[in-house]
């Protein structure tokens, strides 16, 4: 008996012993992931926000946002505008990837991200020149994140639609269909959250304390960056699949018209012979 104690407790120390290794480990993976995303995010404010800010600002400066039409004042150009404009980039997107126009849909993809810094750019800009309350700050930050949501599900959707899976194996397929999904859940969720934030910071009376929950963060604009480069390049891998089912429709095409030439002789010798 005493053997037996001895031993459980042996075991159950090393269970102990090894979970909190475990756990050790954990926090330090974690803490170097979380060294690595806010080193990224510096980066992405250092090297790419802040340029685009600097350079475009006085090109924004220079687009008017209202327009004289029959005494009446018309705005044409504000950050919302931007905003509506790039949603509607998922039709040709959806169009290219449709009839293989790839490369387009690549260039639409990162266009559409180069416009989603163009929108802040435009926003900060008019409530310097014109006033802080020129715009609903909620509504703009709400349409921002949501609009990325939008295009993102669109976008990964029709990539699944157009891509020819029987020219990769199954595990692959699997794996692809499943992160795929994965992110339009995650993304469809994250969507839910924005509108039930939105619509609990207009009905707030306390309006700016609750402004950052629909505004789109640092972290969320890298956040969209990445996904939108992994979108690009996931437009330009349906053209292999696609290219690779054409390739095979065609040679399938020859082997057919190449047994029909060798039967040729055949068919003439019985028909002779008739």
């Amino acid at each position: 008996m005493t053997t037996n104690a001895s031993k459980n407790y042996f075991y159950f120390n090393w269970l102990l012993q090894s979970a909190h290794i475990a756990l050790k480990l954990l926090i330090f993976i974690g803490y170097i992931i979380e060294s690595i995303i806010f080193r990224m995010v510096l980066w992405y404010d250092l090297y790419m926000y802040s340029p685009l800010q600097i350079h475009l600002s006085p090109y924004m400066a220079c687009i008017p946002r209202f327009i004289q039409f029959r005494h009446k004042t018309i705005t044409v150009f504000n950050a919302n505008i931007v905003t509506y404009s790039r949603t509607l980039l998922i039709i040709p997107i959806a169009w290219c990837l449709k009839y293989n126009c790839t490369i387009s849909a690549c260039l639409l993809v990162l266009f559409h991200d180069f416009l989603d810094h163009v929108d802040g750019i435009v926003a900060k800009v008019q409530r310097h020149r014109y006033g802080e309350n020129i715009d609903d700050p909620l509504l703009g930050g709400f349409m921002d994140a949501f609009c990325d949501k939008i295009v993102n599900v669109v976008c990964l959707w029709t990539i699944l639609q157009e891509t020819h899976f029987q020219q990769t194996s199954f595990y692959i397929s699997f794996t692809f269909v499943l992160l795929c999904y994965t992110i339009i859940i995650f993304e469809t969720i994250l969507g839910v959250v924005r509108v039930q934030d939105y619509f609990t910071a207009v009905f707030n009376e306390n309006k700016i304390s609750v402004q950052g929950s629909t505004s789109a963060t640092m972290e969320g604009k890298l956040k969209e960056t990445l996904e939108s480069i992994g979108l690009a390049f996931l437009c330009l891998s349906t053209a292999y699949a696609s290219l690779m089912a054409k390739i095979q429709a065609r040679n399938t095409k020859e082997t057919k018209k190449t047994e029909r030439i060798d039967l040729l002789p055949e068919i003439l010798s019985v028909s002779l012979s008739d």
